[in-house]
């Protein structure tokens, strides 16, 4: 039996990966969560469809200038767009290592579009006004094959490490404490903007 979505709202999930949309399916069993294939770019959708568009942790890995275009096409006017991040905790000191121990392998690592800024490019799309940031940091209870996994599939580190990559995952995996779950800190960082179309 499907269960009612949270807050009551009617969600449509874009995913163009089918794998990943197999996966959102199977995490999002609500009634009025809907999958399609589809991209920021092109959404597939009508003018004016929506009441707010959000990019979780993946507005740094489109073109972002056609993705902000085609968010104030299907955004009814007044509504809203946000984007947002988890950004790890690097004063914490087990990120602190594994940030140490990254960095004497590759010396020019860096986070890319992910911890940068997003006021500008958002503010030079003329549909878009009114723009906010705000953050909240938090503390994520993880399985620690979960948190190895997450770094299996960082795809900034992996992109810049090459072939030093299984070596680098390797080594964060003896820096990891052996216990079973870990209690990780994390920032969420959130820049929302409205429609004035």
């Amino acid at each position: 039996m499907l269960a009612s979505s949270p807050l009551g709202l009617n969600i449509i999930a874009l995913e163009p990966n089918q794998d990943m949309r197999k996966m959102g399916i199977l995490k999002t069993n609500f009634e009025q969560v809907s999958w399609y294939c589809g991209t920021a770019e092109k959404t597939g959708h009508s003018d004016a469809a929506f009441s707010l568009i959000t990019f979780g942790s993946s507005f740094n890995v489109v073109d972002q200038k056609l993705a902000l275009h085609e968010a104030g096409r299907v955004l009814k006017p007044g509504a809203w767009f946000a984007c947002l991040w988890n950004h790890r905790d690097i004063n914490n000191e087990l990120q602190c290592k594994i940030e140490t121990y990254i960095k004497s392998q590759l010396p020019e690592y860096n986070y890319g579009q992910r911890r940068q800024d997003q006021h500008d490019i958002i503010q030079n799309n003329d549909n878009f006004k009114n723009i906010q940031k705000f953050s909240r940091p938090h503390i994520a209870t993880v399985k620690r094959d979960h948190f190895m996994q997450a770094w299996n599939s960082h795809l900034t580190l992996k992109r810049q490490a090459g072939a030093k990559f299984k070596s680098i995952i390797r080594a964060i995996d003896h820096l990891i404490p052996a216990s079973n779950t870990l209690q990780i800190p994390y920032t969420t960082v959130v820049w929302m903007a409205q429609c004035q179309k």
